[in-house]
């Protein structure tokens, strides 16, 4: 069982991912808080696409 998971039962290699993953977010909170940022901000920026890639030639369908 993971906390922030509720009324999910998952594998012992979902759990670790789930272990790894918040630990993940711990320290993406420090880099968001010296940016100024909520976590929430700083990931929804870093996964939206910026303007100047969707113009790019040979970077359809890339995320990073």
């Amino acid at each position: 069982m993971v906390t922030f998971l509720p009324g999910r039962t998952v594998s012992l290699e979902q759990a670790v991912a789930a272990v790894q993953f918040a630990e993940f977010v711990c320290e993406a909170s420090e880099f968001a808080r010296q940016l100024g940022l909520t976590t929430r901000e700083a990931l929804y920026y870093a996964l939206a696409e910026p303007d100047w890639r969707a113009d790019a030639p040979g970077t359809e369908g890339r995320r990073c």
